[in-house]
Order: C-alpha cells, then structure tokens, then sequence
C-alpha cells in the first residue's frame, strides 16, 4: 500500500488525499486496515473517473485490481470474521 500511495501521490496530490481521507474513515469506523486499504484504491479509482482523464482512470482500475486480489487472503478473513482488527 506504501507504493500504492507514491504512485498516486506522484500522479495526483488530490488522489492522495482522496486515499487517506476514505482509508482514515474507513479505519475509525471499521477498525480493519486491509478493508480501508481496498476500498480506499476503490474511492481513488471512482474519483478518477469523474476528475481524471480516461487513461489515468484505466490505470487505476489496474491497480485497484491487483490490491484487490493482492488482499484476496484478508478478505477471506474479513469474510470469516477473523482478520486482526486495529487498535486505537
């Protein structure tokens, strides 16, 4: 998720903070890393398609697709109810 967030840093500083806003919203009322990671590339991906030219917004759908099933093992648990929950 590190390189994730340098490459759409590096893109777009709006995508950043499009990211974080939704991986912070997402942590707090949640409590899982993992499902704030997916649906914050998802957010990322959503945003570029109505702010973002159409190349850009096909490159993140890439790489929300590979987060997505790069986490394919969180899921499972998330699923189960036994993914490790963030303590704040």
């Amino acid at each position: 998720m590190a390189t994730y967030l340098g490459v759409i840093l590096g893109i777009s500083l709006n995508l950043g903070i499009v990211f974080g806003v939704t991986w912070i919203v997402i942590a707090l009322i949640f409590r899982y890393s993992s499902l704030s990671s997916i649906l914050g590339s998802m957010a990322v991906w959503i945003y570029s398609i109505s702010f973002a030219n159409e190349m850009q917004s096909y490159f993140l759908f890439f790489l929300f697709v590979i987060i997505f099933f790069t986490h394919k093992e969180n899921i499972i648990r998330l699923k189960n109810s036994k993914e490790t929950k963030i303590k704040i």
